[in-house]
């Protein structure tokens, strides 16, 4: 039950770095200029997403203190298919058929590993 909760709190600050550093790419120019790595030190969104990382890293890290490697890794996997469906509901990211298609077969291979825990 415990490598469960923290397998879960892992992928809540990994999809939340990904939230967070979306939106911090989005605020910026894509021009290089000086005043891009001064935003990207500054932006609350980047720092946000950089710590939710660093927070994922240390559920991660008790994870598989508790999680066999095997399981551990195939549960991360739910990241791929929850990020994808964050992109597409939070910022309307098109997602063509075909990566729906790849959605759907990484979602099945997630629900046959999970039978077989």
């Amino acid at each position: 039950m415990k490598s469960v909760m923290f397998l879960t709190v892992f992928l809540v600050f990994t999809i939340g770095g990904n939230i967070f550093l979306k939106r911090g790419a989005d605020e910026i120019d894509l021009a290089w200029k000086k005043e891009v790595l001064s935003h990207v030190v500054t932006s609350p969104n980047v720092i946000l997403g950089v710590m939710s990382y660093g927070l994922a890293a240390v559920f991660w890290f008790i994870s598989l203190s508790l999680t066999p490697l095997n399981i551990a890794i195939s549960v991360s996997a739910c990241a791929y298919v929850l990020v994808v469906l964050v992109a597409f509901l939070l910022f309307h990211e098109p997602i063509p058929p075909v990566r729906w298609i790849g959605i759907g077969m990484i979602a099945s291979g997630l629900i046959i590993i999970g039978r077989s825990v």
